[in-house]
């Protein structure tokens, strides 16, 4: 188990970012074993005097570890996210996984998302999320395939498309038949 206890201090990190509370990560295993797997706790852990963040736990799984492929599962069980006057209740199931092309180098990654999220807003409203295959070069700047289908409690379902896989900053939203075309920057 490591504890990183940021305290009560709350000066600012050397990224400028200053952090109250606690985080501890139990490791069940080896993680580049897989099956092996992590349970990271975050305990009343404050960014920046403004903003609490804190969870049940985040389980991270390690699926596959080959020289190609390395992929993870990855839960947040009742996150909280809580702010002057606010509350976001988070959750979510995902696996990530990244192709790494058989090489050492860093720049031909490919990295993938897909899986399932939700909870309550900070309007008290409930919401779902699909993950569909959000792909990310990692020589490229914007996500460039994959949707994220996003339903609020009682209204309609809306999709974000990062497109078919060109490296670009197009991107659209459709909702009720409805397509808008925007920009990632």
């Amino acid at each position: 188990t490591f504890k990183f206890d940021y305290g009560m201090c709350s000066a600012a990190n050397v990224d400028g970012v200053s952090r109250t509370g606690t985080i501890t990560i139990t490791f069940y295993g080896k993680p580049k074993i897989p099956g092996n797997y992590a349970v990271i706790k975050l305990l009343s852990l404050k960014i920046n005097g403004a903003i609490t963040y804190s969870c049940d736990s985040i389980i991270v799984t390690t699926l596959t570890n080959t020289i190609s492929t390395k992929s993870f599962n990855v839960k947040v069980v009742n996150g909280i996210c809580t702010g002057n006057g606010w509350n976001i209740k988070f959750r979510s199931d995902k696996t990530i996984t990244i192709s790494t092309n058989s090489t050492p180098a860093l720049n031909d990654d490919v990295v993938t998302v897909t899986g399932t999220s939700g909870g309550t807003n900070r309007n008290n409203v409930d919401f779902d999320v699909v993950v569909n295959s959000l792909t990310k070069p990692a020589n490229c700047k914007w996500i460039t395939s994959g949707t994220l289908d996003i339903t609020p409690s009682g209204l309609s379902k809306r999709t974000v498309d990062y497109g078919s896989g060109n490296c670009d900053d197009d991107a659209t939203f459709t909702v009720n038949g409805q397509t808008i075309a925007f920009k990632l920057k």
